[in-house]
């Protein structure tokens, strides 16, 4: 019995005291805190010189492309939003008449080209004279310039229509994926304090 009381008080000196514990978990805690600086300085780092790259680019990209396009963030949002994909209810919805669907829809520029292009004759003329062609594009894709030209159609022969409204489309594409594209960099927004 004498002997397992000796091996225990053995035992619990050679446990660590409650300020053993608490001197090991500053000197983590330094550690921990020492490794965050140096991946924060990393960080902070290649973000400086992921801005210098960018910013460099677009300086040579703004020279090529001229000063005018290169400032106007808003050419980029208009072209991404007339170029997306909208949603089942901002579709683009055929009609034959009020009330006679064709079962066809649209959801974006290109999906619009392709369903004109087979849509019935009579389907073309009904939304060319209300007007749907054009605030469609307006309204739902936001090209105002696209939308003006669909809406000059309207006095057109109907068997010029098909080609004439496949036409401005398929221009209007064209000319919006061959914009140069843009990024506008703040520093100050992107960069973190370091």
């Amino acid at each position: 019995m004498a002997a397992f009381i000796g091996e225990a008080a053995t035992a619990g000196a050679n446990a660590p005291t409650t300020s053993g514990r608490r001197n090991h978990t500053k000197r983590l805690s330094r550690v921990l805190h020492f490794a965050g600086n140096i991946y924060q300085g990393l960080r902070c780092t290649l973000l400086l010189l992921m801005v210098k790259s960018m910013k460099k680019a677009m300086t040579t990209k703004s020279k090529r492309i001229g000063r005018k396009n290169a400032q106007n963030p808003e050419v980029d949002m208009k072209t991404a939003k007339t170029l997306r994909t909208v949603g089942e209810n901002e579709a683009f919805h055929f009609y034959e008449t009020i009330g006679k669907p064709t079962g066809q829809s649209a959801r974006n520029l290109t999906d619009f080209l392709d369903k004109v292009k087979s849509a019935k004759q009579e389907s073309r003329v009904f939304h060319l004279q209300r007007r749907d062609f054009q605030n469609w594009v307006e309204k739902s894709l936001g090209d105002s310039e696209l939308a003006r030209k669909l809406g000059n159609m309207d006095s057109l022969d109907s068997t010029d229509i098909r080609m004439s409204i496949c036409k401005a489309v398929k221009n209007r594409i064209k000319e919006l994926r061959e914009a140069p594209a843009q990024i506008i960099i703040d520093e100050e927004l992107v960069v973190p304090q370091c």
